[in-house]
């Protein structure tokens, strides 16, 4: 069974299997820093990725993801993200206990809410699709900033499914516990919006069996698709 959750911590010193990043072109933000602390400067075309020795992190290894511009890098391609994180990962040599990464799009004018929402979507998509090592067990979405954290820790705990709300059974440590009661109703969502579009469509998003929210939920769940409020 996998966990996925929200953790709120250092992503360079968080110790983990894989760490999960982006190459957009350049290295941005949490990326730049990781790839500077590893010594890694190759360009990562897009649709092509680089498996790195993790030195001077937390990280035993450290895998690039070519997305190509920024600026083209939004909610559909950060939950393609999220699925190809979790395809690559998985064939990286053992042991393969933990994946982390971040969140990504809100540095760059992207929606906190739906770029968080879409780059889980993406592991989950990955999580029903995919070959699943049994050996693998957590994948962590590191923020540093303690209160985003909280923020998409109630989200992530307030998805509801045909089975009732994610509840916070999971109680390590690094985890951010977020009592039921205290959820947010909200629903797991794909964005189509831009930045210039006002509909907000929201799209389903599979919960596999095998996977829980740093909680009790076993779901198959489909949520259906929702048509939320105009933007603005």
């Amino acid at each position: 069974m996998v966990e996925l959750g929200v953790v709120h911590g250092d992503l360079t010193e968080r110790p983990c299997d894989v760490l999960v990043l982006k190459h957009a072109d350049e290295f941005y933000g949490v990326d730049q820093l990781i790839a500077e602390r590893v010594g890694f400067k190759k360009h990562v075309p897009e649709g092509e990725s680089a498996l790195i020795a993790g030195q001077g992190i937390g990280a035993r290894r450290v895998l690039f993801i070519g997305v190509g511009p920024l600026r083209d890098f939004r909610y559909p391609q950060i939950r393609r993200f999220g699925f190809s994180a979790l395809q690559l990962s998985t064939r990286v040599r053992k042991p393969l206990n933990v994946i982390c990464t971040c969140v990504h799009g809100s540095g760059y004018g992207l929606d906190e809410r739906e770029a968080f929402l879409s780059l889980v979507g993406g592991f989950l998509d990955g999580l029903e699709q995919l070959k699943i090592p049994d050996e693998l067990k957590r994948i962590e979405i590191v923020e540093t900033n303690k209160s985003r954290a909280d923020r998409l820790s109630r989200l992530l705990s307030g998805i509801d499914t045909e089975h009732g709300r994610i509840a916070d059974a999971f109680s390590g440590e690094p985890t951010i516990s977020i009592p039921l009661a205290d959820a947010s109703r909200e629903e797991l969502s794909l964005s189509e919006r831009t930045a210039k579009t006002k509909p907000n469509y929201l799209w389903p998003c599979p919960l596999p069996r095998s996977t829980t929210m740093f909680g009790r939920l076993q779901s198959k769940s489909h949520a259906r698709r929702l048509e939320s409020y105009a933007s603005g």
